[in-house]
């Protein structure tokens, strides 16, 4: 079989590398005028691909003398090449084919960073484009799945037995206009949009036969997170979509959307019993009407795609935009999508286009999941499916998108129409809803705006409502996202970074917004400006799945903890989150709530934090606690700003501090006998905990403590100590 064929186009290309061959090759001229002829073959055919130029280019490649190991297949660095030249000054075509094999991993690695350790991926490409396939396929045939089995056997992909049966699978492997298989040129387009590489490529996706793979597939990712908590089968293939992505035609065309006649003669339009005389968008969408979509596109205003929702596809990995409708609702399978990318288009549908989720609602009421026995459990659920049918219109893989309030789920099932698997997605929306509900939490109050820093290593998206606003990749203010709209970070968590932070940035995995402050409230006597701004809140709020907000606070708190402590302080946790804090908006990030310093993924026995059967009521406070003594000196006049002139018999009991002070009515001096909450003396001075003790002297202030926090409520380092189950420990900290 012929290498990749190359065609020349139009294009200006970044600078090739500088070559330089070491290590006693000869003649280094010939190599490199062949290096630099590979290179350009290179960019050439990948650009007419995925139609964008191959860039960065530039850097040095140095190609020495030398045998690489097997066990280095795939695992390269870039600008090192090494070939092994069996006669000096000979540069016969074996070396030509194996320069070009080496120099397809060093392309690779310039144009596709993010899949730099995707062996498979490396290893097919550059068999593909080195001109070897035909040397690995001439012998003895080698049927696809012995050569699925050989390659899943195969510890070295340099190894023959493994080179010949990636070779068959590349053979066999379904193609486009292309001469690389379908499979590749995917991932390759993917290169060319920066999408996240969120799985490497699988045998399975190099040998599917036929325009597209097709499988069982099932997805559940949660809304407000983006966590990902189940995939199985095909999760990560693409396949050919049938109508699952028309509620993305309707959301892209915005506020035009026609009545139409339906045409009963013609069997697009056999949409369903009871037609009506004029059919509009909503119902269309909910019958899965192929007929109104392809006339809507033929009209005055049609419909032309996705909107700004093309993009986000794109991004997610469909290979191109749909040239007409019928690509766009899959009645010609020609484009295709894995299950993961749609579920996570339907989390951005659900932020973006609220009102097209609301209408899908009404599936399984009055849509194409009506009259099952499976549709009252589906109500209230936002539902749309898809049919992907051969050419005697037999069903050869079938669809189900459902959102939630906090789940979206996908799920794919080859041979079979969605409406025999609708009782399946039934029970997938029952798997982990423990915990999955919504958190907001009111995040950065104490900073300026002017300092937080976002960055999406994903695709980051803003929604206004409206259109949809991609973002530029490295770190950004934050505030220029959540001043336009909702902020999403598609495939992988935010991260945020300020000038006290790491520089890689914590982790925030969920969506951002602006809310507005309401006008400040009375100033709290003896409150700091520090605390003032903390009992404010914030107008950047965050969204994730509760779970996440556990874990993120339990890591903030006390990242050590396990058993059934943690379950315990998860508990406390996971109640107060519902707890009003702020009146009407949502939790703060700082200890006068509860500190979170980002997301953090559950551990293994986290699910027991939200199964614990007890009914608190009201904001339930813990503190790190335990019982090491400590001591801290205060200069007088601190105390003094916080108590008054002359505080005098101090004593500590029942959580106050009591204490007599000189005040002056009248132009008369008294003694005034009065008394603070001692955490309001704990906060201003920074003790560790709630003092005990206390020495006033002339010039400083000393007081004795044990362990840290305020003292009330659970404490943590005894519940560690306890030995007792969470239900116990909670039982003893609060008494119910």
């Amino acid at each position: 079989m012929p290498a990749l064929a190359f065609v020349v186009l139009t294009f200006t290309f970044a600078a090739p590398p500088e070559f330089i061959i070491e290590g006693g090759l000869e003649p280094g001229d010939t190599l490199a005028k062949a290096a630099k002829q590979c290179w350009r073959d290179l960019e050439q055919s990948y650009s007419r691909i995925t139609q964008s130029l191959a860039t960065p280019g530039g850097g040095v490649i140095r190609i020495v003398q030398g045998a690489l190991n097997v066990t280095e297949a795939g695992k390269g660095r870039f600008g090192r090449v090494t070939l092994r030249q069996r006669r000096v000054g000979l540069v016969d075509e074996a070396m030509l084919t194996a320069l070009r094999h080496e120099l397809a991993h060093q392309f690779l690695m310039s144009v596709c960073p993010q899949a730099t350790d995707d062996r498979l991926f490396h290893e097919a490409f550059a068999l593909a484009t080195s001109g070897e396939i035909e040397q690995w396929t001439s012998g003895e045939y080698l049927s696809t799945p012995r050569a699925q089995a050989l390659l899943e056997r195969s510890k070295e992909l340099d190894a023959p037995s493994a080179r010949r049966a990636l070779a068959r699978l590349l053979v066999e492997g379904a193609r486009d206009t292309d001469a690389l298989p379908i499979a590749l040129t995917r991932r390759l387009r993917m290169c060319a949009v920066g999408g996240r590489w969120a799985e490497p490529v699988s045998i399975g996706e190099l040998s599917a036969p036929g325009a597209a793979a097709v499988g069982n597939a099932l997805v559940i990712l949660n809304r407000h997170s983006g966590e990902v908590l189940r995939t199985e089968g095909m999760a990560h293939v693409p396949m050919p979509f049938g109508s699952t992505l028309k509620p993305f035609v309707v959301a892209g065309a915005g506020a035009i959307t026609p009545h139409l006649q339906p045409v009963p003669r013609r069997p697009e339009w056999l949409c369903g019993d009871d037609m009506p005389a004029m059919m509009d968008v909503g119902t269309a969408l909910l019958r899965s009407c192929n007929g109104y979509f392809l006339d809507w596109a033929q009209g005055k205003d049609g419909a032309s795609g996705f909107g700004t929702y093309g993009a986000l596809l794109i991004r997610l990995g469909l290979e191109r935009l749909p040239e007409d409708m019928s690509e766009a609702i899959g009645i010609r399978p020609t484009l295709a999508l894995s299950p993961w990318a749609v579920a996570q288009a339907f989390r951005v549908l659900a932020a973006g286009s609220p009102e097209v989720i609301e209408l899908l609602k009404q599936n399984a009421e009055r849509g194409t999941l009506g009259t099952l026995k499976a549709s009252s459990r589906l109500a209230g659920v936002a539902t749309k499916t898809g049919t992907v049918r051969d050419s005697q219109s037999r069903p050869t893989l079938g669809w189900i998108a459902a959102v939630t309030d906090d789940l979206v789920v996908v799920r794919t099932c080859a041979g079979r129409a969605p409406r025999t698997f609708a009782g399946e997605i039934v029970k997938d929306l029952q798997v982990r809803s423990e915990g999955q509900d919504e958190t907001r939490v009111q995040t950065f109050g104490l900073l300026s705006k002017a300092q937080i820093e976002a960055s999406c290593d994903g695709v980051g998206v803003v929604t206004d409502g409206e259109k949809l606003t991609y973002l530029e990749t490295g770190f950004l203010p934050l505030v220029q996202h959540v001043e336009v709209g909702s902020s999403i970070c598609v495939g992988a968590p935010w991260l945020i970074r300020f000038p006290t932070t790491r520089e890689s940035g914590r982790p925030y995995a969920g969506i951002f917004r602006l809310s507005p402050l309401p006008p400040p409230g009375p100033t709290q006597e003896g409150a700091t400006k520090r605390q003032q701004r903390a009992r404010r809140g914030s107008e950047i709020v965050f969204s994730t799945s509760r779970a996440r907000y556990v874990a993120g606070v339990i890591n903030s708190e006390d990242a050590s903890i396990r058993g059934e402590a943690r379950v315990a302080l998860g508990a406390v946790i996971a109640h107060n989150a519902a707890q009003p804090r702020h009146g009407y908006r949502p939790l703060c990030d700082t200890t006068h709530c509860q500190v979170f310093q980002g997301t953090h993924p559950p551990l293994a026995g986290d699910d027991a934090i939200f199964e614990i059967s007890w009914s608190p009521t009201g904001w339930l406070h813990f503190a790190r606690g335990g019982t090491d003594p400590w001591r801290q000196s205060v200069p007088r006049i601190l105390v003094d700003e916080i108590l008054g002139a002359n505080p005098i018999g101090i004593a500590i009991r029942d959580g106050r501090i009591h204490y007599s002070r000189t005040v002056v009515a009248g132009g008369n001096p008294h003694d005034e006998v009065t008394d603070i909450p001692c955490d309001l003396l704990r906060s201003r001075l920074r003790l560790p905990s709630c003092p005990e003790q206390v020495e006033v002297g002339s010039q400083e202030v000393v007081f004795f403590g044990r362990g840290q926090g305020h003292g009330v409520g659970l404490d943590v380092e005894w519940a560690k100590q306890s030995g007792l189950d969470a239900k116990a420990i909670l039982e003893q900290a609060y008494g119910h």
